[in-house]
């Protein structure tokens, strides 16, 4: 795939993957403080309750964890999920996503197992990350992302542009063209228009770049010839 392909189907995953009411109803609850709504609106399936962490890691643990929670974008996160492409919109499959680490206990997000199958996600919080599909053999690829947090924290989301502006003092390679679409661009060079053809037995010739008339032969004036016209023919001499 090409970038001007793949910049394409980016396209589609911003617009369509993640809509504009998913965001804002995401945000909208997190702020509130209902980190478990805003995962919710943002298709997010929570597979843990914070009582039984406390019970089975320790009241630490569950603490450290609710306080990432409070900031979790859970709409953020699936703006950055690594996708399948090639003029598709689906998330990329069987992989789970470490968020962080409390305790001996795992924050996780794993990834649908089919490409044409429910987009939905899923918030776990294990003592290992998930390694299988459950009722399945397929395993899962973990990755981490507890050291890129402002993908999916909102109070490291000033991390992002860093990572996407261009170094102080330093321009960019690439065209201008592609960086504005407010480009101006050069007037087109205009030609001079063609000259229709001339015809036969015409009496001037025509030019692109000058227009003369035909010269005349040497001979008397018109005033000259006029004159004698008007004057009449001399006398006849006698030979």
């Amino acid at each position: 795939m090409d970038n001007r392909e793949e910049m394409s189907s980016w396209t589609l995953v911003r617009r369509y993957a993640v809509p504009r009411w998913m965001i804002e109803q995401a945000t909208e609850r997190r702020l509130a403080g209902d980190w478990a709504g805003a995962c919710a609106a943002a298709h997010v399936d929570v597979g843990f309750d914070l009582a039984e962490v406390a019970g089975g890691y320790g009241a630490r643990a569950a603490a450290d964890l609710e306080a990432d929670l409070r900031h979790l974008a859970p709409d953020l996160l699936r703006w950055h999920l690594p996708r399948v492409l090639n003029g598709r919109t689906s998330v990329g499959t069987l992989r789970a996503l470490v968020l962080g680490r409390y305790g001996d206990g795992v924050l996780h997000v794993v990834t649908p197992p089919m490409v044409d199958g429910p987009q939905r996600l899923r918030l776990l919080f294990r003592r290992k990350p998930l390694r299988r599909v459950p009722r399945g053999h397929t395993s899962i690829v973990a990755e981490d992302w507890s050291g890129v947090r402002h993908l999916w924290d909102a109070r490291s989301s000033a991390g992002l542009r860093p990572t996407t502006a261009e170094p102080a003092g330093r321009r960019s390679s690439t065209p201008t063209a592609r960086r504005s679409p407010r480009t101006s661009f050069p007037a087109p060079r205009r030609t001079p228009p063609t000259p229709p053809p001339t015809t036969s037995g015409s009496r001037c010739c025509t030019s692109a770049v000058s227009w003369r008339p035909r010269s005349r032969p040497p001979g008397p004036s018109r005033t000259s010839a006029t004159r004698a016209c008007r004057a009449g023919p001399g006398p006849i001499r006698a030979a």
